[in-house]
């Protein structure tokens, strides 16, 4: 009768070994995917940030442009630059056309 439970307690212990690998494994990989979910809900933190700043830059670019490519800002770049204003253009014919002020 000895010898069957030396038989049980090897199966037993061989199975109680095999069980906790499994927990070993199964918990490394839970840390595993936990650990990449804390890292991409990060990441998509970051990138709302810089979303947010982009279209902050974008915004300011956009009236920026919008300043300068004004009639008024273009008049006094005009003036700035001692320039002539142009009363009548007449263009000439040819291969390339040419204009000039008359």
């Amino acid at each position: 009768m000895k010898k069957n439970t030396s038989i049980e307690d090897g199966i037993l212990n061989r199975l109680s070994r095999w069980t906790l690998a499994g927990f070993l494994v199964a918990g490394g990989f839970y840390l595993y995917s936990v650990n990449s979910v804390a890292v991409q809900g990060y990441q998509i933190k970051e990138k709302e940030k810089e979303i947010v700043h982009l279209k902050k830059e974008s915004e300011s670019l956009e009236i920026k442009k919008a300043e300068l490519t004004s009639l008024y800002h273009i008049e006094e770049e005009v003036k700035n630059e001692d320039m002539e204003k142009i009363e009548e253009v007449v263009y000439l014919g040819g291969k390339e056309t040419v204009a000039y002020n008359k």
